[in-house]
């Protein structure tokens, strides 16, 4: 059962973002509580910018990089930390298609009957069409299960 990710660039550079975002707030929350008053409503301010960025961070990540694989005829999409799940069955893929999304690169999307027309494009909504990044592994992660073309 092999397994690829949707979108290595998001595993490469979410992480380095994560972790510095959550260092901040860390800071900004020492800054609340070295007793200053002065340093209360910049320190808050900070503290809720910082901790609030790393949430979506994190959120963002569990999509973005989300787990793809095919398990008995199914193909099935996790997201990296939890959450995210959906199955598709390689039978009711009606058509593979190609979409390119401003500065992140062409997607490949695996259509099906059982979501809604206007849910298919968005890769981050948890009912969408089961996507991943067009590259070289990714088209031979496809070839495993899908003898039909790809629409551009």
């Amino acid at each position: 059962m092999k397994r690829i990710f949707a979108s290595k660039k998001a595993l490469a550079t979410y992480p380095f973002a994560i972790v510095s975002s959550f260092v901040f707030s860390i800071l900004f929350f020492c800054l609340i509580c070295s007793g200053k008053t002065e340093n209360i409503v910049p320190g808050l301010m900070g503290f809720l910018f910082f901790f609030s960025l790393f949430c979506f961070l994190l959120l963002s990540l569990n999509r973005s990089a989300c787990i793809i694989w095919v398990e008995d005829g199914i193909v099935k999409r996790k997201g990296l930390i939890r959450g995210f799940y959906k199955e598709c069955p390689i039978s009711s893929i009606k058509k593979v298609t190609l979409h390119h999304i401003h500065r992140q690169g062409t997607f490949i999307y695996l259509v099906d009957d059982s979501t809604e027309e206007y849910k298919k494009l968005s890769p981050i909504r948890k009912d969408s069409y089961i996507c991943f990044k067009k590259t070289r592994k990714n088209l031979e992660f496809l070839s495993e299960f899908w003898q039909g073309g790809i629409q551009e």
